[in-house]
């Protein structure tokens, strides 16, 4: 079995950084196919770690375990969110699940990333897999999702209804809330 970041420890994991920037090998490589996991709508990520997260604390935890993560993210999100002031400070509701192209994709990209780990090549360390279809895995997502925090500083930019900032990077009166004066 080929152990993952989550059992190697620091110096091991350090070696495999350096291989991996001065020779392009090692645990963080990517392979050949990768692009054969790209669709329009998503990507299949594959990390050789595995945290879990206290969604409280929001802290992460390793288990010394043999371990990796999946991911399918979503590549053009329609879903639209926004940042309110709560107490003075900022509430951000991403909102991620809001639009149902975007749960459709992500559950298209979820089927093709259980096919994935579901090959001999995991076995060993693949864990369980949620099976079926229908409103279990719509209420499994739910749970689930997270973000890998691409969305910080990022929106949309443009003259459409939906965009966010100007082509200038002006912020237009009509999407300002909150504030008399431009910042």
């Amino acid at each position: 079995m080929v152990p993952t970041i989550n059992t190697v420890g620091p110096v091991a994991a350090t070696k495999a950084l350096g291989s991996l920037l001065t020779n392009g090998t090692g645990a963080m490589t990517t392979t050949p196919f990768e692009a054969q996991l790209v669709t329009e709508d998503f990507q299949i990520a594959l990390t050789p770690v595995h945290s879990s997260l206290d969604r409280i604390s929001g802290r992460a935890a390793l288990e010394r375990t043999d371990a990796f993560t999946v991911y399918t993210v979503l590549l053009h999100p329609r879903g639209r969110g926004r940042v309110r002031l709560l107490a003075g400070r900022p509430l951000v509701e991403f909102e991620r699940l809001g639009d149902r192209d975007d749960v459709r994709a992500l559950l298209k990209g979820s089927e093709l990333a259980r096919e994935l780990v579901a090959q001999p090549a995991t076995r060993g360390i693949a864990g369980a897999c949620l099976s079926g279809d229908g409103a279990a895995v719509v209420d499994w997502l739910a749970d689930q999702e997270d973000t890998i925090f691409h969305a910080a500083g990022t929106c949309r930019m443009g003259t459409d209804d939906l965009a966010v900032v100007d082509p200038h990077c002006g912020c237009t009166e009509s999407r300002r809330y909150g504030s008399s004066t431009p910042r």
